[in-house]
């Protein structure tokens, strides 16, 4: 298991949205690329809250 950290910012200025960059660490351990669709979960974990993404299995055609 990697430990990797981003930083967050606006989606564009007086956005209530943000954004941030999946670190190539997690990048190259899930094998993302461009145009991947991703799937988050928020659940608690020992009280504190934590995010679960996965990458959503493209259906073959």
């Amino acid at each position: 298991m990697s430990k990797e950290t981003s930083k967050l910012s606006y989606v564009k200025k007086g956005a209530r949205s943000l954004k941030t960059v999946i670190p190539m660490g997690v990048v190259n351990q899930l094998e993302l690329k461009h145009g991947d669709i991703l799937n988050w979960r928020i659940a608690t974990e020992d009280g504190e809250p934590i995010v679960i993404m996965r990458k959503v299995k493209r259906q073959k055609k």
